[in-house]
């Protein structure tokens, strides 16, 4: 099973990071590869949301998303076309009043064969871009709002 971590430091409100975390009707706006997402049902404590994606080809995965405001968001793989597990976390620490630790952690075992290279291939290379479409979008919430 193929797993990544990866922590990086922004400069930028940890409470507008985790907005546009928990915001997922609008991450074809800015998630790369990310075409379309539905809501299916709001929780007190989450959603359960499904994500259509673009990678070589389009395919979908429906996860239940669970919050923990201003500090954690992890999920779990209900249904999708090429994973049979995907879970995953995103992690915020408070550095500072415009300082925030990011930790995204994701976990994915594919359906099909596939070669483990190229799996954390896929992985390694996507996981920085991941963090910095949700920086970037964060930051320029920031900058709108001043």
């Amino acid at each position: 099973m193929p797993s990544a971590t990866r922590t990086e430091t922004f400069d930028v409100s940890p409470d507008v990071f985790y907005q546009v975390i928990v915001d997922y009707k609008l991450y074809p706006e800015f998630a790369d590869n990310v075409v379309k997402t539905q809501v299916l049902k709001v929780r007190d404590d989450g959603a359960r949301v499904k994500f259509f994606v673009h990678l070589i080809r389009e395919f979908n995965y429906t996860l239940d998303l669970y919050h923990d405001p201003l500090k954690r968001v992890h999920w779990n793989l209900v249904r999708g076309d090429l994973f049979s597990k995907m879970d995953g976390s995103w992690d915020l620490k408070k550095r500072g009043k415009r300082k925030v630790e990011v930790t995204y952690s994701l976990d994915i075992e594919p359906k099909l064969f596939v070669p483990r290279m190229i799996i954390n291939r896929l992985v390694s290379y996507n996981l920085p871009r991941v963090m910095t479409n949700f920086y970037e979008r964060a930051r320029a919430l920031e900058t709108a709002a001043s």
